[in-house]
């Protein structure tokens, strides 16, 4: 029982990433927006671990 639930959960959770990466495909912009934002602030919290 348990085990079905966890698999529908993860099977929605995979579904929205899907869609949320077709979206960012069609406005191409936003995605290096997004990447560039992404690894700006990995580039911070690295120095803040320093």
């Amino acid at each position: 029982m348990g085990k079905r639930m966890l698999r529908v959960e993860m099977g929605s959770a995979v579904r929205e990433i899907c869609t949320r990466f077709k979206l960012l495909e069609r406005c191409g912009k936003k995605t290096l927006m997004v990447r560039e934002i992404v690894t700006r602030s990995s580039e911070y919290e690295k120095k803040q671990d320093e």
